[in-house]
């Protein structure tokens, strides 16, 4: 009887972590060393390692890109090629769900995208990737583009938002419940900010890049109850400890107006542990709600 290399069957099980990791989203080291401490129980400690794994993928036939300090996943094990009718078919589509198209629309066309595109030949991906600017009719359009390259250059930005100026580093354009939103990093109090799109002026494009600086303090919360029992993970969030009665949630990418839209539905059940930041925040987004029910 053959006794298993548990060396390397470890080895093989973090690389097969790695990769299904990678199908949801870009990672940086230290989201791969968070992400092993949690799926596999013999740790990684080193740079090296990860780039040994990283390189084992590549050797598969898979293509990872790095950039801005995080490993992108291009590809997939599959790969479907597609033919020219194919590819004009789908050009066209696209052209006319972004002149025509609304948001729900931009939005569900463009998340099918990206995941079709990791099961196309490198052939086909640059023959549906590549989106013309004067295809960008509707003036939803033309934003999402201008701030999408915006976004892609890492640089930073000075904008009018509800009446206030403010320099930025754009991050991402994101969907939320039909709305189209710009997250960003507000340089004055390092605060995340999710921007609605159609609300931004443009003022100026500033000499400095992005300081890829991370996002601010986490936020730390205790969920009780039944609430702790049947809590479901966001994206950004882990669970750094845990009894039958309580969860400990750790969110680390969530804007400070949204995450406190959510906690407050939780009511007595969520207690905010830190930071003092954040705390402070849901206070006062707490009494403007006050507000408005006290007498003149």
């Amino acid at each position: 009887m053959v006794r298993a290399n548990s060396k390397v069957s470890d080895t093989i099980l973090r690389v097969s972590t790695l990769l299904l990791k990678l199908m949801e989203k870009p990672m940086n080291y230290e989201d791969i060393f968070e992400y092993f401490g949690e799926k596999v129980s013999s740790q990684v400690y080193t740079t090296e390692v990860i780039k040994k794994y990283l390189n084992t993928l590549r050797a598969l036939g898979l293509d990872i890109l790095k950039e801005k300090g995080k490993y992108f996943l291009t590809n997939f094990l599959v790969q479907v090629e597609l033919t020219p009718e194919e590819i004009v078919a789908f050009n066209h589509m696209e052209t006319l769900i972004l002149k025509y198209g609304t948001t729900a629309h931009i939005k569900n066309f463009i998340n099918f995208k990206k995941k079709i595109l990791k099961f196309l030949d490198k052939k086909s991906r640059e023959k549906i990737n590549y989106i013309k600017v004067g295809f960008f009719t509707s003036k939803l359009g033309l934003k999402i583009k201008e701030f999408q390259e915006i976004c892609d250059e890492g640089q930073r930005i000075k904008i009018e938002y509800k009446n206030t100026e403010m320099i930025v580093e754009p991050r991402d354009i994101c969907f939320i419940n039909n709305k189209v939103y710009l997250e960003c990093l507000d340089c004055e109090n390092s605060t995340i900010k999710k921007i609605i799109l159609d609300r931004i002026n443009l003022i100026s494009r500033q000499p400095l890049k992005n300081k890829n600086t991370n996002f601010p303090k986490s936020v730390v919360f205790e969920l009780s109850g039944r609430l702790a029992k049947i809590y479901k993970l966001k994206e950004g969030e882990t669970v750094l400890a845990e009894n039958p009665n309580k969860l400990f949630v750790k969110n680390t990418s969530e804007d400070y107006e949204f995450l406190a839209q959510r906690l407050i539905r939780y009511k007595n059940f969520c207690k905010i542990i830190k930071p003092d930041e954040f705390k402070d925040y849901f206070i006062n987004y707490t009494n403007k709600i006050l507000d408005i029910y006290k007498s003149d």
